[in-house]
């Protein structure tokens, strides 16, 4: 009898831990770079600054807003202020670009969300000439998903494991969940709470919860696949200060909750209960403080991404071995 509780003790821990891994990497972008991993020990430590895109002569980036990163690490950016996407090799170096000012196949009027279909293929959202279209990562167009027609305003987006794209409506306020063949299957409107600016979106592919930066509300939302707000997250610190202004936010694979604290120019990591475990602000790393931190990616292995429209730079930050 001893032997058989002794084994189902084992089995139990197992069983925990195994679901305690797999929480922890749910919210991972399906564009995680493959690289090992270079994790903190403790949830509380601090990460370093690596280096920052779009300071060179080449490559130089003008309003950040988004980003993606491919199988190989190469990171690509859009920048709306040069109406282009642009694209870096994992250290950092300029590699190409892509687009320009139009409204045509290969225009951009204000280029945003950027992520990767499971084909390899980009998907990106034109908050100005309200279309979301698949491009080759070359740059080649590919089709429209999203047509102005339509009368939206993309934002932000992401895309499941399932290859669903989940974009962020500024004009409604509200988010959009759309097939890769460009069918909206879904319209998320919390029940109870309204939507103001809804910016970045996580989603957590085994509960189908979304993560939003609720801008207009200053806050952090989890809305669950019946529509209901399950967590707000409004302040940080001791005691509680709220947010100036949520554009950014990324859930790590530690389930540390980062934020873009946008007008205070700080980025804050969390618990995902709000929490605040940690803050950064650019100071004292080469690129220099941030001014305007709103989108935050994260990625496997340990790095942080802050597009900081307010310095034209990409900040990395993670830690070193």
């Amino acid at each position: 009898m001893q032997l058989k509780k002794l084994i189902l003790i084992i089995l139990s821990l197992a069983l925990i831990f195994g679901f305690g891994v797999y929480s922890a990497i749910d919210y991972l972008p399906v564009t995680a770079t493959p690289a090992a991993a270079v994790l903190p020990k403790k949830v509380e430590e601090k990460p370093q600054f690596l280096f920052a895109l779009g300071d060179g002569d080449k490559g130089k980036l003008k309003q950040p807003i988004s980003l993606a990163i491919d199988e190989k690490g190469r990171i690509y950016v859009t920048d709306a202020g040069d109406y282009s996407v642009k694209v870096y090799l994992p250290d950092g170096k300029y590699y190409r670009s892509f687009g320009q000012k139009g409204t045509g196949h290969s225009g951009f009027g204000y280029p945003y969300g950027i992520g990767f279909l499971k084909s390899g293929d980009l998907v990106i959202s034109d908050s100005v000439n309200s279309n979301v279209r698949v491009f080759s990562k070359g740059g080649k167009y590919k089709k429209t998903l999203i047509e102005a027609k339509q009368k939206i305003r993309p934002g932000a987006l992401v895309i499941d494991q399932d290859g669903q794209i989940y974009i962020s409506d500024l004009m409604n306020h509200q988010i959009l969940v759309v097939t890769p063949k460009g069918k909206i299957v879904r319209k998320v409107k919390p029940i109870f709470f309204s939507l103001k600016y809804p910016q970045e979106l996580v989603v957590n592919p085994s509960s189908h919860s979304i993560w939003v930066a609720d801008s207009g509300n200053f806050a952090v939302k989890e809305i669950n696949s019946n529509g209901l707000v399950t967590s707000t997250v409004r302040s940080w610190g001791e005691p509680p200060q709220a947010f100036s202004l949520v554009r950014g936010m990324s859930i790590d694979s530690l389930n540390r909750l980062v934020v873009a604290d946008t007008v205070n120019g700080t980025v804050h990591v969390m618990s995902l209960q709000g929490k605040e475990l940690f803050s950064i602000d650019g100071k004292g790393s080469p690129a220099g403080n941030f001014v305007y931190p709103s989108y935050i990616f994260v990625d496997g292995t340990g790095r942080i991404y802050v597009a900081d429209r307010g310095t034209g730079l990409v900040q990395v930050w993670g830690y070193k071995k």
